[in-house]
């Protein structure tokens, strides 16, 4: 606790609260029946929405689920309960606090100007990050849990591997990406190990405590909603189809044929591939597997790119690329964005049928991601010794 009294003090974290509670208040004077309109749409998020009617809920003793479309663990509903008292704006500024905390996280890593600029530029500062937390997204409730999993991981210990367990089973009940992780997980451990016993004992304490942790909270919460909670917060999930806000190149497929077969098996293949290639180092392996795990999904949103701005710090330390690559790749990436935006505008807002050029875009966007995901394992320095 103190240790992270003493992170929170730093310039970087104070700052970017700063910002990050500035945004907050502006996007609730914006979003107020009563306030000032500097936006012409509202600012927040309608997930939160959701997460908040799913609250009331809960304070009342009833389902979060009776709210249609919370499709999500209660646990969520059950922490935002703090607005009935605190006010709706509570939970985001527990999204905020969070955000912070990864933040501080990540610093603990930090010994080079470097790694502190990464953390700025991917994190603290990155206006992506900020939008999404301030907007009400709850990602960052499970991107702590994966951090703290990875940096335990890395520890070389029963503790160690007990911890990032737990940590990663906290992480799968918020949301079931993360457990693409399990991959690298089992790999890096069986590398690390100086012996086989020494490895049976790791695999063995680090999947025991996943388990173990998943199946209390999930048992908790069925215990509570039964099966309407299995089916809805994780059921739905594999069969989800999202026509109109998707970056995914499944775009327009799914939009005139319903369903993609097939379609997570590039995903499967990349994840495996990337997790056993760099299995002796996790953080680039779980950068990549999410990097690739997003960019090859059936439902692309940009809150999903925090998935893996989050271990981008931690990752691109074993990369060497010059600044003039950096931007190049960066622009390419940023303008595949901006251009999706904008077809994705006047489709949402303006009514247009653009749904080729959209689609177009979509593909635009994929081949920004394969190029930045190629330039990044080009520049990849596994030899380079990482603190």
């Amino acid at each position: 606790f103190l240790y992270f009294i003493v992170l929170l003090s730093m310039k970087w974290l104070i700052v970017s609260f700063l910002i990050r509670v500035l945004v907050l208040i502006l996007g609730e004077v914006n979003d107020s029946p009563n306030g000032i309109r500097l936006l012409p749409v509202n600012y927040g998020d309608i997930d939160y929405e959701v997460y908040s009617d799913a609250a009331v809920f809960v304070s009342k003793g009833e389902s979060p689920y009776n709210r249609q479309t919370y499709r999500y663990p209660p646990l969520l509903a059950q922490l935002l309960t703090m607005n009935t008292v605190f006010g709706k704006a509570a939970g985001k500024l527990l999204f905020v606090v969070v955000d912070i905390l990864c933040g501080a996280v990540l610093m603990t890593i930090s010994s080079t100007d470097k790694e502190t600029k990464l953390i700025n530029i991917f994190w603290l500062l990155n206006p992506i990050v900020i939008n999404i937390s301030t907007r009400g997204n709850a990602d960052s409730l499970v991107l702590l849990p994966i951090l703290l999993s990875l940096l335990s991981l890395r520890r070389d210990s029963l503790k160690g591997c007990l911890l990032s367990g737990c940590f990663l089973g906290v992480a799968v009940y918020m949301r079931l990406f993360p457990v693409i992780y399990a991959f690298n997980c089992v790999f890096f451990l069986i590398v690390s190990s100086t012996s086989w016993l020494n490895c049976m004992k790791k695999v063995v304490t680090h999947g025991l405590s996943v388990l173990a942790t998943l199946s209390c909270l999930v048992g908790v919460g069925y215990c509570q909603y039964g099966d309407e909670f299995l089916w809805v917060a994780y059921g739905y999930h594999f069969g989800r189809i999202d026509h109109r806000h998707n970056l995914s190149s499944y775009f327009l497929p799914s939009y005139l044929g319903g369903h993609v077969v097939g379609g997570f098996l590039p995903q499967l293949l990349s994840v495996v591939v990337v997790s056993f290639v760099f299995r002796r180092t996790p953080e680039f392996a779980w950068f990549l597997s999410t990097m690739l795990f997003v960019t090859l999904n059936k439902v692309i949103t940009v809150q999903y790119f925090n998935w893996y701005f989050a271990l981008a710090p931690l990752a691109l330390r074993y990369v060497t690329i010059s600044t003039t690559v950096w931007v190049s790749v960066a622009l390419f990436w940023v303008c595949a964005l901006v251009n999706w935006l904008g077809w994705a505008y006047l489709l949402e807002f303006g009514g247009k049928s653009v749904f080729v050029p959209l689609w177009a875009s979509s593909l635009l966007f994929l081949a920004s991601n394969t190029v930045v995901v190629g330039v990044v394992i080009r520049s990849f320095d596994g030899k380079k010794k990482i603190e």
